[in-house]
């Protein structure tokens, strides 16, 4: 009888001590980041050059805006990331006064002798639609192109006013970006090597010195004027969130 009884117990024994509970996912580790946490504050950016005071930015309840007919800084109000990323996906949207011009920019940095945050970060364009729109030719500047290089793929853009969609995915190791324009593929190009070179080549990028040079930088959200001075070149931007790929 004792020997039927410390059987079972034997087996028990060595069940547990071959059970290894699974590890815990890190939750803070590839996962999405909101990055403005104050439904009222600036609190995941800085201003590039100057301290955010007449620079045309206002925030309510989540909805970062630039008006730029309220600019009185004669500086780029672009918004800068305090952090800087290298491989990540963001998700945002914006929405674009009539005739309003921004950009989404990557591989920023904030060298003291550049002014704006175009002399270094590589852009996907953020504009009105109306701007380009019967322009076949200038297709590689209007929204969701990568600026004075590559076009959109096709034309999803909603009419000023609305609210659109942007998830960009950048992966220097996979060398690879793409675009995602209201749930449509738009952009996919490599970020170095041949191909990246020759885009360059064929742009007014050619003689920059700094220009998409880094890998690591921080992210920007450009402050620009209206394509015409008739009008205020408001745009607007909610919903930022981004996890790093890395």
């Amino acid at each position: 009888m004792r020997c039927k009884l410390l059987f079972p117990l034997f087996f028990l024994l060595l069940v547990a001590c071959n059970f290894t509970p699974k590890k815990e996912k890190n939750p803070a580790k590839n996962d999405w980041v909101v990055m403005n946490t104050a439904a009222n504050e600036f609190d995941g950016w800085t201003f590039h050059r100057n301290n955010g005071e007449n620079n045309g930015w206002s925030i309510e309840d989540g909805v970062m805006t630039y008006d730029a007919s309220k600019d009185q800084t004669g500086t780029d109000s672009s918004l800068l990331s305090k952090e800087q990323y290298r491989n990540f996906e963001i998700s945002f949207e914006w929405k674009a006064g009539e005739y309003a011009n921004s950009g989404f920019l990557w591989g920023v940095r904030d060298i003291e002798e550049l002014g704006h945050t175009f002399d270094t970060g590589r852009e996907i364009q953020i504009i009105d639609p109306i701007v380009y729109e019967n322009q076949p030719e200038n297709q590689k500047y209007t929204a969701g192109a990568l600026f004075d290089m590559i076009a959109p793929s096709e034309s999803v853009t909603r009419p000023s006013g609305e609210w659109n969609k942007y998830v960009i995915s950048i992966n220097y190791d996979t060398n690879r970006a793409l675009l995602i324009h209201n749930d449509v593929e738009v952009l996919r190009f490599p970020l170095h090597g041949e191909e990246w070179d020759k885009l360059i080549e064929n742009s007014k990028f050619k003689t920059w010195t700094h220009f998409g040079k880094y890998e690591l930088g921080h992210i920007s959200l450009q402050a620009h004027g209206p394509m015409d001075d008739k009008y205020p070149g408001v745009i607007s931007f909610k919903n930022i969130k981004i996890k790093r790929l890395d």
